[in-house]
């Protein structure tokens, strides 16, 4: 036996690979490892340490893959980021815009977009790429903002990234509910927050997060379901069950 001798034919590395996809999908074992990890390096700000084109991204590396897997499969015409923070998602979305042939079409929409954010992002503006709406997310006014970014869009995709209560996201997904066509796809960030030791400089935490409003809306709404090929995509992501879809 050589060493090339093992490698599989793609329709077997295929079938392999799907078959140990599923089986760390139910591998809850494996996720609380992580949970104990992702503790551990939360003294070190670990998931702001990286930057996406030289602007700061806070998201994991492996989440950010997952995105990239996304935008390829869906090729998304508008990208909507509701929190803005230092700018390295919306950095990203028009990133993974170009690379699938489409002229970046951002809405960044965050209750307080701070100048380093704007001076980060400025190219982007200036090049048509990005509206940049500073509100609270779950306004009308947002609302208005929302429906006339999406007009005419056939594929839509959202990143609810702001304030993660459990009232605020759910209100945040009524928009969504309201604003977006059928088809899109909505991804609530941070569900993580769920299964991570209590904050006392956060109005969230266990039982009021972003995973318990996903819930809910999900039983309240039969319009929208699991997008289940990305929620569980990796152990190693903040997004766990946070992805889901509009089907009617």
């Amino acid at each position: 036996m050589t060493y090339l001798s093992d490698i599989l034919s793609d329709v077997d590395f295929q079938s392999r690979r799907e078959e140990l996809i599923q089986k760390m999908q139910l591998d809850e074992i494996a996720y609380l490892d992580f949970m104990k990890i992702f503790v551990e390096l939360m003294k070190y700000e670990y998931v702001s340490s990286k930057n996406w084109q030289g602007i700061p991204i806070v998201k994991l590396p492996e989440d950010i893959l997952v995105i990239q897997e996304f935008h390829f499969d869906y090729k998304p015409t508008a990208v909507i980021e509701v929190g803005v923070a230092r700018g390295g998602s919306v950095a990203l979305a028009a990133s993974m815009q170009q690379l699938n042939g489409i002229k970046p079409n951002i809405l960044g929409l965050d209750i307080k977009i701070f100048e380093h954010a704007k001076k980060a992002l400025s190219d982007y503006v200036e090049k048509d790429w990005l509206t940049l709406f500073q509100e609270d997310s779950t306004s009308l006014l947002s609302l208005k903002k929302l429906e006339e970014f999406v007009k005419g869009h056939e594929k839509v995709f959202a990143i609810l990234d702001s304030n993660h209560s459990h009232e605020h996201v759910y209100k945040e997904l009524e928009i969504m509910n309201i604003a977006l066509p059928r088809g899109a796809v909505v991804l609530v960030a941070d569900g993580i927050i769920e299964h991570l030791p209590p904050r006392n400089d956060r109005p969230w935490g266990t039982g009021n997060s972003p995973a318990t409003a996903v819930k809910q809306f999900l039983l309240d709404k039969p319009n929208w379901r699991p997008l289940e090929k990305y929620s569980r995509r990796s152990i190693f992501s903040e997004f766990r069950d946070g992805w889901i879809e509009k089907i009617r």
